[in-house]
């Protein structure tokens, strides 16, 4: 259980796509680092992240791909390296595929398991129809700080 954090959440129906993004971070470039990332349909629920998910992100660099924060492998991660952050944060994006129709309850997060604290400071929950225009379905705030290999599970 994580200490108390501040939660907004938006009514929302299933889409296709949905992404994390992390406006702040633990990092004072605001950059952003995964190991592993699970979307649930309910609390409590199953991963719905697949090998055959099409992941996409802000930015990212040579070694650390986006399959890395969904392959099991807490000892992997994904990262946006010293890129600058987009306008509203750097984020990590699943495609569920053509006619999905997907809603996320819940999101467990892990941090990359070395001394690097990009995390995130406030996490955004965030849909699409369409992969370009994107709507906000719930978010936290005043998250407190991680340690190396810290999960969490945002409800």
């Amino acid at each position: 259980m994580i200490p108390a954090y501040t939660k907004h959440r938006r009514s929302s129906s299933g889409h296709r796509y949905w992404r994390v993004r992390c406006p702040t971070t633990y990092e004072s470039g605001n950059y952003m680092a995964c190991a592993e990332l699970a979307m649930h349909a309910t609390i409590g629920g199953s991963n719905m992240l697949t090998p055959s998910s099409t992941m996409t992100a802000s930015a990212t660099i040579s070694g650390y791909p986006t399959s890395n924060a969904v392959d099991g492998n807490p000892s992997t991660f994904w990262t946006t390296g010293g890129t600058a952050p987009p306008s509203g944060g750097h984020w990590l994006a699943c495609d569920f595929g053509s006619g999905a129709a997907v809603t996320v309850a819940e999101v467990v997060y892990t941090v990359r398991p070395d001394t690097y604290r990009e995390d995130p400071a406030s996490l955004y929950v965030d849909y699409s129809d369409n992969g370009t225009t994107w709507t906000n379905a719930w978010s936290v705030s005043s998250i407190p700080s991680w340690t190396a290999g810290q999960t969490r599970t945002f409800s």
